[in-house]
């Protein structure tokens, strides 16, 4: 008996901290490009055109822990504005043949000593599960990150170019008729596909670019959106195989709990 409450602590331990880690969700999608806008600049190289038509994929990974602190506005509708503060996702998209990542690295910065946070990303849910149903809401979904990034464009005789970079990916979709969110903070799996039936989703890609080589005015290099139609998006734990409930780390250590739990009062009662 001694031994098995000694194996209860040592997995106990070995476990909580899984218990105690964020749920990050990964949460892929696939569709196609319907339009390319080239604003300011030729960002695509000529290649704008060609690029209707192809397809498109990408990920969030959502911080789902830290992203539950958002405001429920009414009994459908949940939403949080996640600025001022470090982020709860980074992304990533892969759009005519160039991957493009949103790191979440320059949320913050040092402005004179002080910790600023820009972390530009918005979350909202539509959801009739945040009133247990009583009022049928289509189900929807809109993730926004963004990222803000300084490259150098070139060095010509030891005089850097210097692009200061904005990147925005969002992804909005929705279904009337099947209830496949479920309510915030968005820690489980689901799957959601355009089937023509009571389903659509859109995204939009735009990067930005200036010249802030010097003190300014700073002009604009490019200015692009690429919007393409959603096809499928998935949401799975971090590290999963694919769309379907994992058990949680909390639930283990509960059946743990309760089966040496039974040996030790069989133990009491056969000593009794």
């Amino acid at each position: 008996m001694r031994a098995a409450v000694l194996m209860m602590v040592w997995l106990a331990s070995w476990m909580l901290p899984s218990m105690l880690r964020a749920a990050v969700m990964e949460i892929s999608f696939s569709g196609e490009i319907y339009a390319v806008e080239n604003k300011v600049g030729d960002y695509w190289e000529g290649d704008a055109d060609s690029l209707v038509g192809t397809p498109v994929q990408g990920r969030y990974w959502l911080d789902a822990t830290a992203a539950g602190e958002g405001r429920q506005e009414t009994s459908f509708y949940w939403w949080w504005d996640i600025d001022n503060r470090s982020g709860v996702m980074t992304s990533e998209i892969s759009v005519g043949g160039r991957q493009i990542d949103l790191t979440g690295d320059h949320d913050c910065f040092d402005i004179m000593g002080n910790n600023e946070c820009q972390a530009g990303e918005f979350i909202d849910l539509y959801t009739d599960d945040l009133d247990d149903g009583e009022l049928e809401t289509a189900d929807s979904l809109h993730l926004k990150d963004q990222d803000q990034v300084t490259v150098v464009l070139d060095l010509d005789g030891g005089v850097a170019t210097y692009a200061e970079s904005s990147e925005i990916l969002e992804i909005n979709f929705g279904d009337i008729i099947n209830d496949i969110l479920g309510p915030p903070p968005l820690d489980h799996a689901f799957h959601w596909i355009d089937t023509g039936a009571g389903q659509g989703g859109s995204g939009l890609l735009r990067l930005q670019g200036w010249d802030v080589s010097d003190t300014g005015p700073f002009p604009e290099l490019w200015d692009t959106n690429i919007r393409f139609s959603l096809k499928e998006v998935i949401s799975k734990p971090a590290g999963g195989t694919g769309p379907i409930d994992v058990p949680e780390p909390a639930s283990l250590v509960l059946l743990l709990l309760g089966w040496l739990t039974a040996i030790w009062l069989r133990h009491r009662k056969s000593d009794g």
